[in-house]
């Protein structure tokens, strides 16, 4: 139910940071992790953050660049250490992201932002926790040609499946 909420949440219509982070662990290497994101991103249009980005104004600005604008999805695989940051935060359930836009000067956009995070020894602040479902997957069947199958379904039925999102969340 969790996943299945987490690939209908880029569709949803609702106000400017309602939007729940999703963060995704799983107990080793090879279970699924970037590749569920990455299937999430592929549908919707995702921006990809550095696990350790480093200078936070950085990531801002990146989000409201002019091709992040139209972007539905933010993820940031593969996190080692404990995510606890005010800026994150705030801009998981913040009502609009504000900053620097490069080459422009102030800016700011309405927050459809979905988060997912993936990572196998992610540890989340408290506050951070309360902003995100957590998903934990165990290991799969492996299937060689799982991941290039997925990718031509995906570029195949993009528009069906966006349209499947939106009729789910039209649903009583």
């Amino acid at each position: 139910a969790l996943i299945r909420a987490m690939a209908i949440t880029p569709a949803w219509g609702g106000l400017p940071g309602m939007r729940p982070g999703f963060a995704v662990v799983a107990p080793d290497r090879g279970c699924g992790k970037t590749a569920l994101t990455g299937a999430i991103a592929q549908i919707y249009g995702g921006i990809e953050i550095e696990p350790d980005g480093g200078n936070e104004d950085r990531i801002v600005s990146r989000l409201l660049s002019p091709n992040a604008l139209t972007q539905r999805t933010v993820r940031i695989d593969n996190i080692k250490r404990c995510v606890s940051s005010g800026t994150l935060e705030s801009l998981i359930t913040g009502h609009t992201i504000s900053g620097h836009r490069l080459y422009h000067g102030d800016a700011s956009r309405p927050n459809y932002l979905t988060w997912l995070l993936t990572g196998n020894t992610m540890r989340l602040s408290r506050d951070i926790s309360e902003r995100c479902f957590i998903i934990r997957l165990a290991r799969p069947t492996p299937r060689p040609s799982w991941n290039g199958d997925l990718d031509e379904f995906i570029e195949a039925n993009r528009t069906r499946i966006v349209a499947d999102a939106i009729q789910e969340l039209k649903a009583p």
